[in-house]
């Protein structure tokens, strides 16, 4: 866990997505999708069963009080962008300008990320 560490693991996984909806059309359906399975906003960054992010949205920049594209932690979490780089390692962040294999390679979290 990242945050609060005194909790349970999490498996994380990033996935490429593509959708016809917008993005606050999207983050309406995730939050959905995490109450169905049980998710309880409790404690901010406390223990829970499902947690989806919006990483990118093609290169959008989205700031209101409901979502914050790109996600405005990429950059400082190892547990993001170890997947991330799997996945898409060229891709430019659009407010840094940097690739995914970059913020990799500069981010400073000590966090233990292990392959499972």
């Amino acid at each position: 866990a990242w945050g609060i560490t005194d909790q349970p693991n999490f498996l994380n996984q990033v996935v490429v997505v593509e959708t016809m909806q917008t993005p606050q059309e999207t983050i309406e359906q995730i939050l959905l999708i995490e109450k169905q399975l049980g998710r309880e906003r409790l404690i901010k960054m406390g223990p829970r069963i499902i947690d989806i992010d919006i990483l990118f949205y093609d290169n959008e920049i989205i700031k209101d009080e409901n979502l914050i594209i790109p996600h405005p932690r990429i950059q400082d979490r190892m547990f993001v962008l170890e997947p991330l780089n799997e996945v898409l390692p060229n891709y430019i962040h659009p407010i840094f300008n940097k690739s995914v294999q970059l913020l990799l390679q500069e981010c400073t979290d000590t966090l233990n990320v292990k392959k499972f």
